[in-house]
């Protein structure tokens, strides 16, 4: 019978094993505690390991290859593209649910650079059925959650007070979002990129421009720019104009003019229309107008911080499709160089 202590002793340690193991990869298939819901983006045809990998580094799950064999054991391998929002309490299979019904849980939205508060609500409207009026209100708030807000003029030209300080990115909204949750969450994108460029939006800490005019500043780049490496000679332009008095005669100024009064986006500037009369309209006023004239990227946020530093007075768009523009230093070679532009019509 010496055979049976280790018999035994072998059994022991195969069932000791088997529990570790048992133990370690139920482990292995609980998510990892969570503080707040979790967006997820699936690309289009993902693979079940390539979902893994995603949800691992998302800290959803803890290890891709047990979530893999666990997915297929369940016979959920289905997984269908789209954006999610994982729950801060869900588990393996509530999450491999969500991942195989399809339902989406927000929708992505893309607010592209220069995008006005109009345009925005127009996006939001038709991606996630946002109530346009009810966003415009909302955009005009007297009473924001952000100490930024309360820099912001107030005067009665501005048409929409948060034009400009809705920052352009692609966001995941859900389609009950009240426009006030859309807007807070728009805002705090800005005030975390104001951040990265190192740029104070508390009053008694400010150096150089103030907010509001630096919002203004990178939103007419902007909206005249078309190549983002372009933009700090644009600025080197309007800050050179400035310093000498000269309006500062911005096309983009009269389209967004035009637009916020009558709905109507212009395609191409006539010459009647710089006689158009508003306070935006930077062919009639000097300086900046009242209020920014678009969503600023961040590129244009740069350009206005970092001018380039030149002698340019003029710039015309060039007629050879690739949205660079000529610069000159007088108004006679300024005609020059338009006529040289209209020449390639």
């Amino acid at each position: 019978m010496k055979w049976l202590p280790n018999t035994v002793y072998t059994l022991l340690l195969i069932m000791a094993s088997a529990l570790v193991g048992y133990l370690y990869v139920d482990y292995t298939l609980q998510s990892p505690t969570r503080t707040k819901e979790i967006e997820v983006e699936i690309p289009p045809q993902s693979s079940v390991k390539t979902v893994g990998s995603i949800l691992e580094k998302q800290n959803i799950i803890r290890d891709d290859r047990f979530f893999r064999y666990y997915a297929k054991w369940e016979g959920k391998t289905k997984i269908m593209a789209g954006s999610y929002v994982i729950g801060k309490e869900e588990n393996i299979d509530e999450i491999l649910t969500i991942l195989t019904s399809g339902k989406e849980n927000t929708t992505k939205v893309t607010i592209i650079e220069g995008s006005t508060a109009l345009e925005i609500a127009e996006t939001l409207h038709k991606q996630i059925g946002t109530n346009k009026e009810e966003f415009l209100k909302e955009v005009n708030r007297t009473n924001g959650k952000f100490a930024f807000e309360k820099q912001i003029p107030t005067k009665p030209e501005i048409k929409y007070k948060l034009e400009g300080y809705l920052f352009p990115s692609t966001y995941q909204f859900h389609k009950e979002d009240s426009p006030k949750k859309i807007v807070d969450t728009m805002l705090s994108r800005f005030e975390k990129e104001m951040k990265e460029l190192n740029v104070i939006t508390t009053p008694s800490e400010q150096k150089g421009k103030p907010l509001h005019e630096l919002v203004t500043f990178a939103s007419v780049l902007e909206r005249e720019g078309q190549q983002k490496d372009e933009l700090p000679k644009i600025a080197g332009v309007i800050e050179n104009r400035l310093a000498k008095r000269m309006r500062l005669q911005v096309d983009a100024s009269v389209v967004y003019a035009i637009q916020i009064d009558t709905g109507k986006k212009l395609t191409q500037v006539m010459k009647a229309d710089y006689k158009y009369s508003s306070p935006y309209n930077t062919y009639q006023i000097q300086g900046f107008p009242p209020a920014p004239i678009g969503s600023p990227g961040a590129n244009a946020y740069r350009a206005a911080l970092s001018p380039e530093k030149h002698d340019y007075l003029y710039y015309v768009l060039k007629e050879d499709g690739t949205g660079y523009h000529d610069f000159t230093v007088n108004y006679q070679d300024h005609l020059k160089a338009d006529q040289k532009a209209k020449s390639r019509r």
